[in-house]
């Protein structure tokens, strides 16, 4: 049985590995982009994913490259505490709540994949575009490539997995009627930052106001020689009053608000006005 796992995100490369684990040998990832690269924010994986993890051997390894979460606090935007509670195995869980860069826990199952699969199971510069179900069996699937010598290519699988992300093409064909994904309006910041360590070093701090939440918590279990930490962030700002009937995506993405709606906030020894400026190199998603 010849499987194709259509995107190499972080779903993609799960399920790769966790057809392998079940005796599938014959089974390809294709990914659009050309290049595998270590980009992104921060992950938040919860002890339930972290026990799928644990079954595929990569528990550790993923452990090894961020750090574990003990508790979760939900601060006003005066840093008052609302809500505090323990997380994975602080409260009792089998498993960890683990925080770590998305790029490097992406390379890591790539590197898993590439492994156990063979080092060809992943294809770049391929991107999925739409597939045609084949009378007797199996799926013809249809693929784009960036490079200019490479014509649009196709090839045949017995299954198709979608893990093509939000604007998924396998969605889009199975169900055509549905459209584009629509905005709620809401916009977020994300990235990433060294900071001092807070709140014990093993805490994710969601603080806000009502229109603005900020979400912060380290990506490293230890600080280095200069007694900084990785730290991810997100800022999301919800969307205005728009009439009635208006498509939330038409709204104009609001700028200068950020950083300076949250530059002010503190909670206890941590601190928001060292984020990075909106603008420039950083992008708002909507």
């Amino acid at each position: 049985m010849k499987i194709v796992i259509a995107g190499a995100g972080i779903g993609g490369l799960v399920a790769a590995l966790s057809l392998h684990a079940a005796g599938l040998r014959d089974v390809r990832v294709l990914e659009a982009v050309p290049r595998i690269r270590p980009f992104g924010a921060g992950v938040n994986v919860q002890p339930n994913a972290v026990r799928e993890l644990a079954g595929l051997g990569l528990a550790e390894s993923v452990a090894d490259a961020g750090t574990e979460l003990t508790e979760l606090s939900y601060h006003n935007h005066l840093g008052q505490r609302i809500w505090q509670e323990p997380r994975g195995r602080a409260s009792e869980c089998d498993w960890p709540q683990l925080a770590v860069h998305r790029g490097v826990f992406q390379s890591l199952l790539v590197d898993a994949v590439r492994d156990r699969l063979g080092p060809d199971a992943i294809t770049t510069d391929a991107r999925v575009t739409g597939f045609t179900p084949l009378d007797g069996g199996g799926t013809e699937v249809l693929l784009a490539h960036r490079s200019g010598d490479r014509p649009d290519s196709r090839l045949h699988a017995d299954v198709l997995v979608g893990a093509d992300g939000l604007r998924s093409a396998v969605r889009r064909t199975l169900y055509p009627e549905e459209g584009e994904p629509r905005s709620n309006g809401t916009t977020v910041w994300r990235g990433v930052n060294r900071s001092t360590p807070f709140h014990g070093g093993r805490s994710m701090v969601v603080m806000g106001d009502g229109r603005w939440k900020a979400v912060v918590y380290p990506l490293a279990g230890r600080p280095d020689a200069d007694g900084l930490v990785l730290v991810n962030w997100a800022v999301s700002r919800a969307a205005t009053q728009r009439d009635p009937g208006q498509d939330p995506a038409q709204e104009p993405p609001p700028g200068d608000g950020f950083p300076g709606a949250v530059s002010d906030w503190t909670c206890g020894d941590l601190r928001l006005d060292d984020l990075p400026g909106g603008g420039g190199d950083l992008d708002a998603l909507r």
